[in-house]
């Protein structure tokens, strides 16, 4: 295959893929304007454009991709994703420059001119602030996932012109390695408390200096300014509108958005220009059979939800979850100090407030991004394979019996919060361990699998916070069980 012919290809298919998907967000954005409805900028600016590029990558560009590695690495999920990163990029970009583009500045002469209600405006004040009221201060911890995780201390400042009735919100953070000693994380929590009281204080110096008020659009900062207000018993009347300021502001596309789209569509040509500069490797019969859309994952997932129907619900059901707490809070790569989680969780505090239906929901959420990752593709993988070798009723009813049992083992014995779907792993581990009541059913890979699953689940539970053991042996007591009434056949 010929450069030109692998540009069209490859190269031109990406591109306007990527303008498609920019565009495609970027209207959506639009018409949430213009119907008035509102969702987190995380969601707009980035979560959409992801999913969007993820769409993108499986109809267009994966066929196509692949045909360029070898054999030994058709499947190399790191290219994979970094096509999907960079066609991303573009879209985020767009939609950073139009909610920059899309707000108007209006100069003022007094706080009182401004006007809460109206959207899409920015007021321009030149001269001194004057006194606030009140200053309600909160101080919140946020935990990293990742290799190295790090706390992140934050202050926010809600500060009330009464007067004037304008609220506007000052706030500060840093992170810390969690492994620094106790001295280290006081010191830097006190200097992000320090710096942001002083930030507060600058305001009443009296010097005649130019802000920008920007309207909080819903955001994480918004969620955390009505928090420090709701923890600090605030008993008045909730503000319509709080606004963040600036010292500077540019109006339409500002500098920032025009490089940070001109950089992104560079890397994104770049990146799919390398691969069409190894063209001769790729077959030409392959390629004139993958020049339309491939649509043939969709089929993979319906022969998957129809081999393993239970396994595939479960899933389902974790998804919808990760969307729910993807709406509440955009930001998965944290952890709240009180996370969005914990109202799916279960724990000993259910029989005061008699929330039965964190017996249903428990497993489906998790906390930190990187353990719900491990979580989710342990299940996947002995969910799947054991579901095609016993009937789907049998399985659910595995299923559900580890659920409610470990969930009351929970609510019994441990005051933590428990969740994840380690308790349906565990049960099956279990269960396939078990299985040798069957003599049909040899001492196998999956079986040593069973073991160690069941051995390693136990013993770091019992020595570690991550894994609740009291949760897993009611699981495991289920997986026995189970293991002579629910007939098992080896399949190929």
């Amino acid at each position: 295959m010929s450069i030109k012919r692998a540009f069209l290809f490859l190269l031109i298919p990406a591109f306007i893929t990527t303008v498609l998907i920019a565009l495609v967000s970027l209207i959506l954005t639009w018409l949430l304007d213009i119907c008035g409805a509102r969702l987190n900028n995380a969601i707009l600016t980035g979560w959409i454009p992801f999913f969007l590029a993820i769409l993108g990558y499986l109809l267009v560009i994966h066929h196509r991709l692949k045909l360029f590695f070898s054999h030994k690495y058709d499947r190399n999920e790191l290219f994979s994703l970094l096509a999907i990163v960079f066609m991303t990029l573009p879209a985020v970009g767009l939609q950073i420059g139009y909610n920059n583009y899309k707000f108007e500045v209006r100069h003022i002469k007094d706080l009182s001119e401004i006007d809460p209600t109206e959207k899409n405006v920015i007021w321009k004040y030149s001269d001194s602030i004057p006194a606030y009221t009140m200053t309600y201060l909160g101080d919140f911890q946020e935990y990293t996932s990742g290799k190295h995780p790090k706390t992140d201390y934050l202050s926010y400042a809600v500060v009330h012109f009464k007067k004037e009735d304008q609220w506007i919100l000052i706030s500060e953070s840093e992170m810390v390695d969690n492994d620094k000693s106790d001295t280290e994380k006081s010191r830097v929590f006190n200097k992000v408390r320090l710096d942001c009281v002083n930030r507060v204080d600058s305001l009443i110096i009296g010097s005649q200096k130019t802000h920008y008020f920007v309207p909080l659009g819903i955001s994480e900062d918004l969620d955390y300014a009505h928090k420090t207000l709701k923890d600090l018993a605030y008993k008045g009347k909730m503000p319509k509108q709080i606004f963040m300021l600036e010292d500077e502001h540019q109006s339409g596309l500002s500098t920032f958005s025009s490089y940070f789209i001109l950089i992104s569509i560079g890397l994104n040509v770049f990146f799919f220009f390398v691969f069409s500069l190894f063209a001769k490797k790729v077959n030409s019969f392959e390629v004139r059979m993958a020049e339309t859309f491939d649509i043939s994952f969709l089929a993979l997932i319906v022969t998957s939800i129809q081999k393993a129907p239970v396994t595939s619900l479960l899933l389902g059901i974790t998804l919808v979850f990760f969307l729910m707490e993807i709406s509440n809070d955009p930001n998965i790569f944290t952890v709240k100090e009180i996370p969005y989680s914990l109202r799916w969780s279960v724990s000993n505090e259910i029989w005061k407030t008699h929330e039965w239906y964190r017996l249903l929901t428990y497993p489906f959420s998790n906390f930190g991004l990187l353990l719900r990752i491990f979580d989710v593709v342990l299940f996947t993988v002995c969910a799947y394979s054991i579901e095609k070798s016993v009937s789907s009723s049998g399985f659910l009813l595995l299923s559900f019996s580890a659920q409610i049992a470990g969930g009351l083992a929970a609510s019994f014995f441990d005051a933590s919060f428990n969740n994840g779907l380690t308790v349906f792993t565990i049960a099956y581990a279990a269960y396939y361990l078990f299985t040798g009541f069957q003599r049909s059913v040899g001492f196998s890979s999956w079986k040593y699998i069973g073991i160690t699953l069941l051995v390693f689940g136990l013993f770091l539970g019992s020595v570690t916070e991550y894994l609740e053991y009291q949760k897993l042996i009611s699981a495991s007591i289920i997986g026995f069980v189970f293991g002579p009434l629910l007939k098992y056949k080896e399949t190929v």
